[in-house]
């Protein structure tokens, strides 16, 4: 797996109720890595509810970090190796329906799969 860089550890989001905090923390191995304030010019800065977009945005940067981590792989990363699964799925797909598929096609097929996952 690639270095990527990025805090190794679990992402976790402090867990002081929104109205209480004016910002929301991410933390990993009990230091702050990211946060995410909310403006004082914001009109949801000095009232009670504040919307779920704050806590959305950080449960989302909490997700990516800790599933780069799991992965070794960026977000676009795995997006551009899903993309590329579905493709090699799709074109089997439609050789199957085309009857053109043979045992020869299906062990082509898995050798491109395995080359492609050598690269990785």
């Amino acid at each position: 797996m690639k270095d990527l860089k990025i805090t190794k550890g679990i992402w976790t989001i402090n867990d002081m109720p929104l109205p209480a905090r004016k910002t929301i923390e991410i933390k990993c191995n009990g230091e702050i890595i990211a946060a995410i304030k909310i403006s004082e010019r914001s009109k949801y800065y000095s009232i009670k509810q504040v919307p779920d977009k704050y806590e959305a945005n950080a449960k989302l940067i909490t997700e990516a970090g800790n599933v780069a981590n799991e992965t070794g792989l960026m977000p676009r990363e795995l997006l551009d190796e899903r993309d590329t699964y579905k493709a090699i799925l799709n074109d089997i797909r439609e050789m199957w329906c085309d009857n053109e598929i043979n045992m020869r096609t299906i062990n082509e097929a898995m050798e491109a799969f395995e080359s492609y996952l050598a690269t990785e």
